[in-house]
């Protein structure tokens, strides 16, 4: 499933290593660290933000979910 990881390099709530910890271990997913923000990545470079939103969703299939295998996924841990 495609996905999206924007990231604070200031964030101190959760650290930039988080994020790309997390990105390490989906394959696929796409990172972007935006260097002079914290926590609230869309807050501090709303422009930015957008436009790199807008670029992932008119570079990337939409996810087809099937609402009884996430039911299934979640019940199960």
């Amino acid at each position: 499933m495609p996905t999206l990881l924007i990231w604070g390099e200031r964030d101190r709530m959760i650290p930039v290593a988080h994020g790309l910890a997390a990105h390490e271990a989906m394959p696929g997913s796409r990172c972007i660290v935006y260097e002079q923000a914290g926590h609230f990545p869309h807050r501090d470079h709303p422009w930015r933000f957008a436009g790199d939103l807008l670029e992932f969703v008119h570079e990337t299939e939409p996810a087809v979910v099937d609402v009884d295998e996430v039911r299934a996924l979640m019940r199960s841990r």
